[in-house]
């Protein structure tokens, strides 16, 4: 019997990464950005609506843009985490 487990172990590290991403979190919807989706991948991605981006103005890292597919994929370093929106092409 094969069965998958989802299980996560709270340690020091885990709860020092989800506080920094809910301080992220927060400083973001204070800016007014929407945002959509958060990951616990390795650089804490946090994806916020395109609609909504130019708050970051000045606030990160100059934007990397990357064509994929049909869209274009933003990113910049805000608060030391990778906050990404997406964009037509």
């Amino acid at each position: 019997m094969s069965e998958q487990s989802n299980v996560v172990v709270f340690n020091g590290t885990s709860l020092s990464r989800l506080a920094m991403q809910n301080r992220v979190l927060r400083s973001l919807r204070e800016l007014g950005c929407t945002v959509l989706r958060v990951s616990q991948d390795s650089c804490l991605t946090i994806e916020i609506d395109a609609a909504t981006c130019r708050c970051l103005d000045g606030q990160g890292s100059k934007p990397v843009r990357r064509r994929q597919g049909a869209e274009i994929l933003n990113k910049v370093r805000f608060a030391g985490l990778e906050v990404v929106w997406r964009e037509a092409a």
